[in-house]
């Protein structure tokens, strides 16, 4: 398996939107990190065959993985009855959006701080190995 890429993700002040960061580094803030962020590191220019796996800033287990490319084609949109469907992405639609404060931070290069334990190191390679 390639070397999977691990976006730690926290959410905002109980607001049901996460902070996502992968390697240390601020990538989106969504209410959908897994999808949005996937999305934008295929903006970075990530391999799209390369697997993602996205884990709470608390946890030593992950809450999802799949291929980026994959990942990065979907959004969450609500049925007629209320209830949330992966659809195809059409464009960006993208609910993910930093705060104000964030973007100013982002724009002026100023760090923005990644969660304590947000290192790739801490997911072990034979976890990995596993899915």
């Amino acid at each position: 398996m390639r070397d999977a890429i691990i976006m730690t993700i926290c959410e905002v002040e109980r607001s049901g939107r996460y902070d996502a960061y992968v390697d240390g580094r601020y990538i989106v803030t969504s209410s959908q990190p897994f999808l949005d962020g996937a999305w934008a590191l295929i903006k970075q220019g990530y391999d799209p065959t390369r697997r993602l796996v996205m884990r709470r800033e608390d946890r030593a287990h992950y809450d999802m993985t799949g291929p980026l490319g994959v990942a990065a084609g979907l959004t969450v949109k609500s049925d007629r009855w209320g209830k949330p469907k992966f659809v195809g992405r059409t464009g960006e639609e993208s609910k993910a959006a930093a705060s104000r404060v964030r973007r100013k931070r982002i724009q002026a290069g100023k760090p923005i701080p990644a969660p304590k334990n947000a290192s790739r190191d801490e997911m072990s390679p034979a976890r990995l190995e596993a899915t």
